[in-house]
């Protein structure tokens, strides 16, 4: 049980904050653009390529320097994936930037820190749980899965195979990180009195 439980305590949502997120937020916000909005789409692409290289070098590769078209690409993939999510266009995020709406130029900011953010919390998650659990080793992911049925209360065991962990041993990754996601769903509102 002792590697659940050290997947566990470093997969807590205030140890995530302290070893990924926070520098994430604390980068956002001592980014002040000098305007929030932009006259131009060159600047625009200039601007968001600027903070992606910032936010890129201060919190995931220390110290790397992009080159200007990739951090500008980069970010310009972000804003556009987060705009056509809800059926708009680089386009309108554009509008919003030049016009100010929506945010302007500090929701685009925001956009790319959260992407960036997400992505990094992904590769801790993923690198805590191969830490732990090997993932060319059939046996030790089959042990884990047993581990967490054994966790379960009995009356959330139903439809789970619990004689064989061996079939869920493939999707081990996926199990461990919807346990900790209802984890922390359950104590969040405890956490709040």
């Amino acid at each position: 049980m002792h590697e659940l439980d050290q997947i566990l305590r470093l997969l807590d949502e205030r140890e995530l904050m302290r070893a990924v997120g926070s520098k994430h937020d604390d980068e956002r916000l001592r980014y002040q653009p000098a305007s929030l909005t932009v006259g131009s789409f060159a600047e625009f692409e200039r601007a968001i390529g600027d903070y992606y290289a910032n936010h890129f070098q201060e919190c995931v590769a220390t110290g790397a320097k992009l080159p200007d078209f990739e951090a500008k690409q980069r970010a310009k993939a972000i804003i556009e994936a987060a705009y056509r999510e809800k059926g708009g266009t680089i386009a309108e995020a554009f509008t919003d930037a030049s016009d100010g709406l929506n945010g302007g130029m500090r929701h685009m900011f925001d956009l790319i820190a959260d992407s960036l953010k997400q992505e990094s919390v992904r590769n801790y998650v993923e690198s805590v749980i191969d830490r732990y659990v090997t993932p060319v080793s059939h046996d030790e992911k089959v042990e884990i899965i047993k581990q967490l049925i054994a966790l379960l209360p009995e009356n959330y065991r139903g439809g789970i195979d619990t004689k064989h962990p061996e079939r869920y041993a493939h999707d081990y990754k996926q199990i461990i990180q919807a346990f900790v996601r209802i984890r922390r769903d359950a104590v969040r509102p405890f956490r709040r009195l």
